[in-house]
């Protein structure tokens, strides 16, 4: 695994938000890697450091509420477009005029919303398992794990959990796969 830096910004509403700053001696265009709804910076830490050793600066930003991002008490600011304007403002903290944006899930949502608020800056994008219509049967199987708290005895017991929610999805993972996995996607 390669090394990155834990860096900070500040959102337009004053939340501390975190990133993972894979830093690259190149100067091609940087790569931002947006996470799904109840997932954070590690699900980048296999890839970012492949597209850092192509000479490319990765910055990988836990959305506000996830991960060491901090939580911001109004459910109303938890929308694609405030994620968009938090990572905007994570560019321009940065110094980043331009943009590859990788987005999973609701990174190619906030993604998508980026490239209409400031289509200037995204140089590209890659959208993956997010399109311009959204499942039925998958906002369904989100809806039975967003939101609700649960406690686990140990990690194997939580991996359990990911497991039954996502196997059908996942079929090829084994044991060791899912106690990799922190969270649903």
């Amino acid at each position: 695994m390669s090394d990155f830096q834990d860096i900070h910004w500040r959102s337009g509403d004053g939340l501390e938000l975190y990133a993972r700053d894979y830093r690259a001696e190149g100067t091609a265009t940087p790569v931002v890697c947006l996470h799904g709804l109840t997932r954070n910076s590690r699900d980048f830490e296999a890839l970012a450091p492949r597209i850092q050793a192509l000479g490319r600066r990765v910055l990988v930003p836990e959305l506000r509420g996830r991960g060491r991002s901090d939580y911001d008490p109004d459910p109303q600011r938890y929308l694609p477009p405030v994620y968009a304007d938090d990572i905007r403002r994570l560019c321009d903290d940065q110094g980043v005029a331009r943009l590859i944006a990788i987005g999973t899930s609701l990174g190619g949502l906030v993604t998508m919303i980026l490239a209409t608020m400031a289509p200037e800056r995204l140089a590209g994008a890659v959208l993956n398992d997010i399109g311009p219509v959204i499942d039925e049967a998958g906002l369904k199987r989100i809806r039975s794990y967003v939101g609700k708290s649960r406690t686990f005895d140990n990690w194997e017991a939580a991996a359990a959990a990911v497991r039954n929610v996502n196997a059908a999805i996942y079929p090829e993972f084994d044991d060791a796969d899912w106690l990799t996995v922190e969270s649903a996607n």
